[in-house]
């Protein structure tokens, strides 16, 4: 709630300012635009979309650094990645609102606590699940190579995830207000949007790339 009241506070501020310039007075039109209740769940899909293919520009750009191997950057993937992350938003952003109407009794660190535990044990799974399934079908993947490589790295992901994402949405339902929830995550999921398209895209020479730079 500090960053919201200050962020509100600042846009009231920028309002009385008797001599507002035309760059406070787009601020102050843009934030109150995109964060309505009517545009929220468009800002954050776009957002979401955004991020999501920086995220894979980045990594595709890792790889081409560590490849001893001349590569074109693939389009496609970062397509695919952008997809993801436009059907995630909207999932996530009516998952956000759900928790906060479902878990509402107790004291501050009793929902918080089981709201952890419900993004954990919920939506971490779903999502990564969903990450893998939706890639492999743009792809045109075979039913079962996204069997196998579901098996063979989705635990791994989520094994991670739960090491990452506790302190992170801690953090997001402790202080974020609801309606910037999504964002939150979205911008504190790029790192973490970097590291699924490196789980989903490795192969055996990126792999072998690394491993010598690593040695």
């Amino acid at each position: 709630m500090f960053f919201y009241s200050k962020t509100i506070s600042l846009v009231r501020c920028l309002k009385r300012f008797p001599y507002r310039t035309s760059i406070h007075q787009n601020f102050v039109s843009v934030y109150e635009f995109s964060f309505s209740p009517k545009y929220l769940l468009y800002t954050n899909t776009f957002l979401s979309i955004l991020l999501c293919g920086s995220a894979d520009f980045v990594q595709q750009n890792i790889e081409k650094y560590f490849s001893k191997k001349d590569r074109d950057y693939d389009f496609k993937r970062t397509w695919f990645m952008m997809i993801y992350g436009g059907v995630a938003a909207p999932i996530s952003h009516f998952w956000y609102i759900a928790l906060d109407r479902l878990v509402m009794k107790g004291s501050i660190h009793a929902i918080v606590a089981k709201k952890l535990l419900a993004d954990q044990l919920i939506c971490s799974p779903f999502f990564t699940i969903y990450f893998f399934l939706t890639i492999s079908i743009l792809q045109g993947q075979t039913v079962e190579k996204t069997k196998h490589e579901i098996k063979e790295k989705a635990l791994g992901v989520y094994m991670v995830d739960c090491m990452v994402w506790p302190p992170v949405q801690a953090i997001n339902f402790y202080l974020i207000p609801s309606h910037l929830r999504v964002i939150y995550i979205a911008v504190a999921s790029f790192g973490w949007d970097i590291f699924l398209s490196y789980s989903k895209f490795k192969d055996s020479n990126i792999k072998e790339d690394y491993l010598s730079i690593a040695g």
